[in-house]
């Protein structure tokens, strides 16, 4: 067999071909190897007995036995004990499904299980088979089957499709998600989803191409906004983001961005009507907390807090990425932390309200280790040209992020 096309999730792919460029060539070769099969317990255990041949640990699915569920565990605590049909390095595969359920749980649990270890999960199906074959699923079904499920984030998978034809391999992208966390004051988060939400209104007129879901999630005073496009699209989703934040912000004017006088007029409605659920909400606030600032602001410096806030939280600038990217090439070493501080910029710049204080705490203390002008400099750029970025909350770590490497902030 040979892998004709493959459903990417979370750049499993470019994970798999650049850091386990072995472990594909020989998962290759056990497929090649592969005589003809019609079953999926022939197909596994054909690749499965392949595999073990080039020292991979394999599951034996000739052993049955009952499962009992007495503790729920998100991941094992060894990755050799991960629930997959074969393991190797940081591969780690299943063969074939037959059951549309199964394939779910494998989605969303089975391969955010293996991902959360740091493993690349992949599941193989099938690209086509004849009409007496046992075989009851394909690689196109299953790739139309996960585009209804929400996949977790965070996580990185691959779906391989296979045959006896040798093609060049097609590489399918996932749904991409554009996603962006707030923390609003008490008295924005009524207002604030309001105008969040009304961004699903603008994307239908502006963007209908994208065929674009936004859902909003509420945590207390943290709201999520998640955009999920089809692939190929996201740029242009964001740039529309982008523009929208602007109109918030008073930097673009609304009939800018909708040039239709419906849906214009609906939207300078929406920011009216954001003005008058902030002063509302206040009011509310200022009676039933004693404990809530009181002080008096006119209802155009709330409503302007408020959108300037909106504005910078959902506004992709990219900048904590530029600026570490540029501190890496200053003075990186290609570690691994370097990495995680690409991943904790990235961060920085969608969402930073997500940012914990153990991960950056771990982060600056490995970067010490590693490359202390490095970190020093991270440090800086917080206090410096990353302040925004970062936030107020982020912000008032820094004094003890620098007594971990001996530096003084104030």
């Amino acid at each position: 067999m040979y892998i004709n096309k493959v459903f990417n999730v979370g750049g499993a792919w470019d994970a798999l071909r650049e850091n386990n460029a072995t472990e594909l060539s020989e998962l290759q070769v056990a497929l090649a190897n592969l005589e003809y099969v019609d079953s999926i317990k022939d197909m596994k255990n054909g690749v499965l007995s392949n595999l073990h041949e080039m020292a991979w640990q394999c599951r034996n699915y000739l052993i049955g036995g009952r499962a009992s569920f007495k503790e729920f565990k998100a991941a094992p605590s060894k990755p050799n004990m991960i629930q997959m049909g074969a393991l190797k390095g940081e591969v780690a595969i299943d063969i074939g499904m037959n059951i549309p359920t199964s394939l779910d749980s494998w989605v969303t649990f089975r391969s955010k299980s293996a991902s959360s270890l740091g493993l690349i999960p992949i599941l193989i199906m099938p690209l086509d088979f004849g009409e007496n074959s046992s075989f009851r699923m394909s690689f196109d079904y299953v790739v139309q089957r996960i585009q209804y499920l929400d996949i977790v984030e965070g996580n990185s998978f691959l779906i391989l499709g296979c045959s006896y034809d040798y093609s060049d391999i097609e590489v399918i992208d996932s749904d991409k998600v554009i996603r962006r966390t707030i923390t609003f004051e008490p008295h924005q988060i009524q207002a604030g989803v309001g105008l969040l939400s009304y961004f699903s209104e603008v994307l239908k007129q502006k963007c209908s191409e994208a065929n674009s879901k936004v859902s909003i999630e509420q945590d207390g005073e943290k709201v999520r906004l998640r955009i999920k496009s089809d692939a190929g699209t996201e740029h242009k989703v964001e740039a529309l983001l982008n523009e929208y934040g602007e109109v918030l912000n008073g930097t673009r004017q609304p009939e800018q961005l909708m040039t239709d006088q419906v849906q214009l007029l609906s939207l300078q409605n929406k920011l009216d009507m954001a003005a008058m659920e902030v002063k509302h909400q206040q009011s509310i606030l200022a009676l039933t907390k004693s404990n809530y600032d009181q002080r008096i602001f006119s209802l155009e410096e709330l409503v302007a807090d408020l959108k300037h806030m909106l504005s910078e939280s959902i506004t992709s600038h990219r900048i904590a990425q530029e600026q570490v990217s540029k501190l890496i090439d200053k003075y990186g070493s290609n570690s691994d932390v370097e990495l995680e501080l690409l991943g904790l910029a990235k961060k920085l710049d969608e969402r930073a309200a997500d940012v914990q204080k153990e991960e950056l705490e771990r982060i600056v203390k490995q970067l010490n280790m590693d490359n202390p002008k490095l970190a020093a400099e991270f440090l800086s750029l917080l206090k410096g040209p990353l302040e925004g970025v970062a936030g107020n909350i982020i912000y008032s770590w820094l004094p003890q992020l620098g007594s971990i490497i001996g530096m003084v902030i104030r």
